[in-house]
């Protein structure tokens, strides 16, 4: 083969693999919005409009699959349908198992992100699993996103329910938090405090 014509079929692949990133940005910008929208609470889904997002967050994924955001996201997305079937342990561990996957992928990738951290740290207790890696995600979370209000609610969640299996500087962290007069999340401490029978004295 003529080095123009290797030339040639060079630039045609490269043009070819430019169109489908282009794609798959295309892709994600919609599902990108909706699942923030989502995740906040601003806006309720369908299971249709779910299972659209869901679809072009594999599209951009299996076109870009070292982009750590893109995996955030489809986290997130998974551990939506894992919180509306949390009563069902089979349904639960299915979408946080994939959820935890991506995840993991999304923190290979760029590991000082506290959201996906607080993500992880959710998605291990979904499934049960207590030790090192619920606590490690737990510490990765707040150490990388200490102000980040998103992912404090997340962790003051994860540790009240799993009071007793997180280490005794996660409890400290809450009970600070709590005793905060300039806390913003008294309500919500509140209310987890009563769910799990805690007593901050």
């Amino acid at each position: 083969m003529s080095v123009v014509a290797l030339t040639g079929l060079v630039l045609v692949w490269a043009g070819r693999f430019a169109l489908e990133l282009i794609r798959a940005d295309l892709a994600f910008i919609e599902p990108r919005h909706q699942i923030s929208q989502w995740i906040y609470g601003r806006e309720t889904y369908t299971y249709a409009q779910w299972a659209k997002a869901y679809e072009r967050m594999r599209f951009a994924i299996s076109v870009s699959p070292e982009n750590p955001v893109l995996h955030e996201y489809m986290a997130s997305l998974l551990a939506l349908r894992g919180q509306a079937y949390w009563k069902s342990d089979v349904l639960r561990n299915a979408f946080f198992l994939d959820a935890r996957r991506h995840q993991q992928m999304s923190l290979k990738l760029r590991p000082t992100n506290g959201r996906t951290w607080a993500g992880l740290a959710l998605s291990l207790h979904a499934l049960n699993e207590d030790g090192w890696s619920l606590n490690n995600a737990i510490s990765q979370s707040l150490h990388y996103a200490p102000h980040d209000s998103r992912v404090q609610r997340q962790i003051a969640a994860v540790v009240m329910a799993r009071w007793n299996a997180v280490n005794p500087e996660h409890r400290n962290w809450v009970r600070a938090a709590y005793r905060d007069p300039k806390t913003r999340q008294r309500i919500q401490l509140d209310s987890l405090a009563k769910m799990y029978g805690i007593r901050f004295v």
